[in-house]
């Protein structure tokens, strides 16, 4: 059986369609201090002449429900502030500060205490302060046990400092954006052979749980008469062995996951694999906005790396990634190229394209595959980089 994003009941078409039809719609709410809105990882409101407001929204998506079936709900809050400031800092912004929403069926004082406690977490890895929130019980529309959450990053930068890779494709647009500043903006302009360096994933982040619940609870799950609960207490080892017991058709497939996906992967347990929070790395990008002349970054969650690195590139380039996967693959704006030198694919990628038979196309576009986040430097820069042990993964093309 082979399973795709779309068959765990979402579609990224449909969203990006979404997002292109309310383009044409928020528009209409902008003064002439709105310097970017809907489109990039986060949007600016200019304050005064030198300061700009950066602000960013999102949620933890269905890995919530990992979380409930487990009891384990501390890791969702460090997911919550990650995913919204991880986007905020593409821009060069600094987070300043962060609210929650959480709406729930009932409260529940030591469930939500748990949630609360990982967003200070969170906030103390973003250094922003958490200033407020709200909490909404909505018995009806949540059962007693559930909830969701949704998170708000605001953050500031100084205009010459602002990354706004886009904005040249119209110079006029540009000059007027960082009036003062645009001939020191210009060294951003990204150009053909540019370089690609990326920062590791932890793991999933907080994308693609619905199609990862869809293979270990609907399909392996079923296999090994395991409930949600209970499948997420046996370890990554466990489970593969009972795999082989049962399908014995396919043995040297498990058998060659045994072998080959590392010791300490394999003696997880499937909760610590699918619970582990998403990396924040607004401290990784302070130290390097003080080294490096960035030009663009890329958070990739939702997506991938096909649909995450095409918003900062500007229409007339593309961009090529080396990753060790099993074949070429050619998106609109970024070729995928098979490196199997390389070692960036994170097991847990691995295991899921291989149990639940996933084409290349959608593991590329549902998940990071190991790569949380994109910067693009310019090849000059290139000499830097082992000091900040900072790899190499593409080029600007």
């Amino acid at each position: 059986m082979k399973i795709t994003y779309k068959d765990a009941g979402v579609s990224i078409l449909e969203g990006d369609n979404f997002v292109k039809k309310i383009k044409k719609l928020v528009p209409i709410t902008y003064d002439e201090n709105v310097l970017e809105g809907v489109g990039l990882f986060a949007s600016c409101y200019k304050l005064d002449n030198n300061n700009i407001l950066v602000a960013s929204t999102d949620g933890v998506g269905t890995k919530i429900k990992i979380a409930q079936y487990i009891n384990k709900h501390f890791p969702i809050g460090i997911d919550l502030v990650a995913m919204c400031v991880n986007d905020l800092i593409t821009t060069g912004a600094d987070p300043l500060f962060f609210l929650d929403y959480l709406a729930t069926g009932k409260l529940d004082k030591d469930i939500h205490f748990q949630i609360i406690k990982g967003i200070v977490e969170g906030c103390k890895k973003a250094s922003c302060a958490l200033i407020g929130g709200e909490t909404a019980e909505m018995p009806g529309v949540y059962k007693d046990n559930e909830y969701d959450l949704a998170g708000f990053a605001v953050g500031k930068v100084d205009l010459k400092n602002l990354i706004l890779p886009t904005v040249f494709e119209d110079e006029k647009k540009a000059k007027d954006v960082y009036k003062n500043y645009y001939k020191e903006a210009q060294k951003r302009k990204i150009k053909r052979g540019d370089i690609i360096v990326y920062l590791p994933s932890s793991g999933i982040h907080s994308n693609g749980y619905s199609l990862v619940r869809k293979l270990f609870f609907e399909v392996i799950g079923k296999k090994l008469r395991l409930s949600p609960s209970e499948i997420l207490q046996k370890s990554i080892k466990e489970i593969l062995r009972k795999l082989k017991l049962i399908e014995k058709e396919k043995k040297e497939k498990y058998n060659y996951l045994l072998e080959n996906l590392s010791k300490e992967f394999l003696e997880k347990y499937l909760y610590q694999v699918l619970l582990e929070p998403t990396r924040i790395y607004v401290e990784d990008i302070k130290k390097l906005k003080n080294k490096y002349n960035i030009k663009a970054m890329a958070h990739i969650t939702g997506g991938g790396i096909p649909g995450n690195l095409s918003r900062v590139l500007p229409s007339n380039f593309r961009a090529k990634i080396y990753l060790d996967v099993e074949k070429d693959l050619k998106f609109e704006k970024v070729l995928i190229k098979s490196s199997p030198e390389v070692s960036i694919v994170l097991p847990i990628f691995k295991l899921i394209q291989s149990l639940g038979n996933v084409p290349l196309e959608d593991m590329l576009e549902t998940f990071n595959m190991g790569v949380g986040f994109l910067i693009i430097l310019d090849e000059s820069e290139k000499e830097k980089l082992y000091e900040d042990d900072l790899k190499i993964i593409g080029e600007i093309i």
